[in-house]
C-alpha cells in the first residue's frame, strides 16, 4: 500500500487536485497540521451500497477513482441547506429516517434499513425542482469529482434484477447487455480536497459554500 500511494502521487495526471495540492486549500496548512484527507483504498462486494450524504458534512470536495468493478451513483447539485432537505424527502420516500444526511455517517452499521434506492419518480421529481440530479455509472478506469455540498450515494454493481421503477434499472440493463452478469468486487481509490476556486468570484462562492454547512 504505501507503494501504491507513492504511485499516486507521483503518476497520477491531476495531482493538483489531491489533498494539499495546488488547487487545493489545504497546501496553505504544514503537512503535519492537515486533517487526514486520503486517499483510501475501499474494496466492497456487489449490492453494497452508502446512503445520501455530503462528505466532510459539506466542507470537503471528494475524488472518486474506480479500479474495478462499477458503481451505480446518484448526485445531485450544489443546494442551500433548506433544499437538501426536500431532495432527501423525495429521494428516500420518507421525511421521518432518524438518519441525517447532512451530518451521518453513511457507512455505519445501525442506519435505518428503510432507507433504499431512488426510484425513477424520485429522481423525476428532482428535476422538476431543480435539483439536477446526474443518475450514472462509474466504470473502472474513471474519476468522478464531487464538489462540496453535493448530496450523493454510491452502490455497487450486481448481477441480481432490480424493480422497473428503480432509477438504474435501464442502464444496470444496459450494461449487463455487453459484459454479461459477472459479478466483480469494487476497487476504489478515494480522498477528500478542498477546491478552492481560480477566479474572486470562484473563490467567495467555494468559501460561502463551506460557511453555509458548519
Amino acid at each position: 500500500l504505501p507503494k501504491s500511494f507513492e504511485d499516486l502521487q507521483n503518476n497520477f495526471k491531476l495531482s493538483s487536485i489531491l489533498p494539499g495540492g495546488s488547487h487545493c486549500m489545504m497546501n496553505a496548512v504544514n503537512i503535519n497540521g492537515r486533517p487526514f484527507m486520503g486517499p483510501n483504498l475501499y474494496i466492497t462486494p456487489p449490492s453494497s451500497f452508502t446512503h445520501f450524504h455530503q462528505d466532510g458534512h459539506g466542507t470537503v470536495d471528494s475524488g472518486h477513482l474506480c479500479l474495478s468493478g462499477y458503481n451505480e451513483v446518484v448526485m445531485l447539485r450544489r443546494l442551500p441547506e433548506r433544499h437538501k432537505c426536500r431532495a432527501l424527502e423525495l429521494l428516500n420516500g420518507s421525511s421521518h429516517s432518524s438518519y441525517s444526511a447532512l451530518y451521518g455517517l453513511p457507512h455505519r452499521d445501525d442506519l435505518d434499513p428503510s432507507l433504499g434506492w431512488p426510484t425513477k419518480g424520485a429522481i423525476r421529481f428532482c428535476k422538476e425542482m431543480g435539483y439536477c440530479p446526474s443518475v450514472f455509472i462509474l466504470k473502472p478506469g474513471q474519476m468522478v469529482h464531487i464538489n462540496k455540498g453535493r448530496l450523493h450515494a454510491f452502490r455497487k454493481l450486481s448481477t441480481s434484477s432490480l424493480h422497473g421503477t428503480d432509477c438504474h434499472h435501464d442502464l444496470r440493463q444496459k450494461l449487463q447487455e455487453s459484459i454479461g452478469n459477472i459479478e466483480q468486487l469494487c476497487f476504489s481509490i478515494a480522498w477528500d480536497w478542498m477546491f478552492k476556486g481560480v477566479t474572486s468570484e470562484g473563490i467567495n462562492r467555494e468559501l460561502s459554500s463551506i460557511l453555509e454547512c458548519v
